[in-house]
């Protein structure tokens, strides 16, 4: 009888052991519960494959802590912003997104962004190594850094080797009318000489193209467009190029178009193609022919200013945790050997002076492809990339290639369209709608 209530009272013992393990267990569970964020992100693709996997790298680093969600938006910089737009108003925001650069007022002004300076004072965060030009372009106007670059790019001259080759061109144009001149005696029958990928997300290209003949997308007041000449000149420009010299594909204004416009410039059926150097990685894996770059043109082959193009990284939530993860996500995908994999891939410049300098990451790769080099050449004439004044970002973009679409059209002369742009840019700029 005693054996068997000893017996008894070891099971017993044993049983309240295994439940308090198994209690203990599921209120570690319940306490290590990983927090949980989301990345909201406009890459496509490969490129968007590498986003979601720097997000689960990150959450297999942080052992379990943070739980980081990579999301796709389609519609480029525009599609995010309006995806912003539409999630604020059922609070439900991602903790990390992506906008251009040509954003940042239009962040700041509009959605609840957590400046990026209150983690980099508070943790003593060393921004040295960032290109300063880069980090500039995520600062506000009062200086201090409200996001950080995630991809940034200048926009650069591609153009077919052999095609250039076989029509006696040795070297790439350097301003605009040789881009004319190149363009007309590269085109006949079977062959276009140019594609400008003026659609460009925030007017891009076209802030490019004006910069490059003298005047500002804004007046230094920010009341009035800040360009005369220099915009019916770009006008002008573009029509000889379309209109006149058909030596440019009638574009349709669409992302399908400049697909299209991107599949010719592979095939070699277009010679010349100047848009992001953020698509060298795809125009260099795709394409028939060798590709290489150059500057961008001038009006005079000397005066160079291009504004640096791509994306930032904002924080949008008021969760302390979240924040603090957010953060931590943020400065992992800054680090030398992520921006090194993002320069690699999509084309971007690297946002890491050491990225750049080490022979095992940029270095090497620079070395042995000279492509990729240009756009660091332009590093010292970037510019920011104009941020409109008001909540009505999309409009100025939307007013802009109407006009131009019409001009592509003949259904208004150079000149009109250029006027009616501005007369409409400054209409917005004056009631902010």
């Amino acid at each position: 009888m005693k054996t068997i209530k000893l017996v008894i009272c070891t099971l017993l013992a044993v049983s309240f052991s295994l439940f308090g393990i198994f209690g203990n267990t599921r209120q570690s569970e319940s306490v290590t519960k990983p927090i949980e964020i989301s990345f909201m992100h406009c890459h496509g693709g490969a490129s968007g494959e590498l986003v979601s996997t720097f997000c689960k790298e990150f959450s297999q680093q942080s052992g379990g802590k943070y739980l980081a969600t990579a999301f796709f938006v389609d519609g480029l910089y525009e599609g995010l912003l309006e995806r912003l737009q539409m999630l604020s108003l059922s609070d439900s925001l991602p903790e990390i997104a992506q906008a251009g650069h040509h954003y940042a007022n239009f962040m700041t002004d509009n959605f609840p962004v957590v400046p990026l300076q209150t983690f980099i004072d508070k943790t003593g965060y060393d921004t040295s190594d960032f290109f300063p030009g880069m980090l500039d372009l995520g600062r506000d106007s009062s200086g201090q850094i409200v996001a950080f670059p995630f991809g940034v790019s200048t926009p650069v001259l591609y153009y077919n080797k052999e095609m250039l080759e076989a029509n006696g061109l040795t070297t790439p144009p350097k301003t605009f009318d040789e881009v004319r001149d190149y363009a007309k005696k590269l085109t006949n029958k079977e062959h276009y000489g140019i594609y400008i990928n003026f659609e460009q997300p925030g007017l891009w290209m076209i802030q490019s193209i004006i910069e490059n003949y003298g005047e500002q997308m804004l007046a230094p007041d920010r009341k009035s467009v800040g360009f005369d000449r220099a915009g019916l000149k770009t006008f002008e420009f573009l029509n000889n190029l379309v209109n006149v010299d058909k030596s440019m594909p009638l574009p349709d204004g669409t992302e399908q178009g400049v697909i299209r416009a991107q599949e010719m410039f592979n095939a070699g059926k277009i010679a010349m193609y100047i848009t992001t150097t953020g698509r060298l990685g795809s125009l260099q894996r795709d394409a028939q022919n060798t590709v290489l770059t150059t500057r961008f043109p001038s009006e005079d082959g000397k005066f160079l200013s291009v504004p640096g193009g791509g994306n930032s990284l904002y924080i949008l939530t008021h969760d302390p945790e979240k924040q603090e993860a957010a953060w931590e996500l943020i400065k992992y995908v800054s680090a030398p050997e992520q921006a090194n994999r993002v320069a690699q891939l999509f084309g971007y410049m690297v946002v890491s002076q050491k990225a750049f300098n080490t022979p095992e990451l940029m270095g090497n790769y620079l070395d042995g492809n000279p492509a990729a080099r240009v756009t660091y050449e332009q590093v010292p004439y970037m510019t920011k990339w104009c941020s409109f004044p008001g909540s009505s970002g999309t409009k100025y973009v939307r007013v802009t290639l109407d006009n131009i679409s019409a001009m592509f059209q003949k259904e208004k002369t150079p000149e009109q369209a250029f006027r009616d742009t501005v007369e409409q840019m400054n209409e917005i700029i004056r009631t902010g709608m």
